[in-house]
């Protein structure tokens, strides 16, 4: 977890963005997944936007992240099984049962989210998420 301090909060007008991968094929899917299971009232308790981390609203995040999914709530920034859980929470059920693995030892949680990452680079895409994602999510998606 990083805390953002300064300009970085402060030039951005959504609260609540998951940067991803936009050229990854798997990070595009992932979108779809979590749009397509998430809780009916997920979006009124708390908006959440997605950003491609090459993105002009990705710039403006600390320089020293990983190579990981980024997701800024608020003024603090998760990155890979962290922000994996939280986003969890706005899963409908069964799904929403994956948050409890936040209770696995950090290391274990990361170490394995970084071989899904090795194995994510070899999705790549050529379309563009907009391009196949409903049209009433369109406007969750941060261009």
């Amino acid at each position: 977890m990083y805390d953002l301090i300064g300009s970085y909060f402060i030039v951005l007008d959504k609260e609540n963005i998951v940067f991803f991968d936009g050229s990854c094929g798997l990070c595009q899917g992932s979108v779809k997944w979590l749009l397509t299971h998430e809780r009916p009232t997920a979006q009124a308790e708390k908006p959440v936007y997605f950003a491609s981390l090459a993105s002009s609203w990705a710039a403006h995040l600390p320089a020293n992240l990983p190579d990981s999914i980024v997701y800024l709530e608020g003024n603090r920034v998760f990155t890979k099984s962290t922000a994996v859980f939280r986003l969890c929470t706005r899963l409908k059920w069964p799904w929403r049962f994956l948050y409890y693995f936040r209770f696995v030892p950090l290391f274990i949680a990361d170490a394995v989210y970084d071989q899904i990452a090795i194995w994510r680079k070899k999705t790549r895409v050529d379309t563009e998420l907009c391009e196949t994602i409903k049209p009433e999510w369109r406007s969750r998606l941060l261009m």
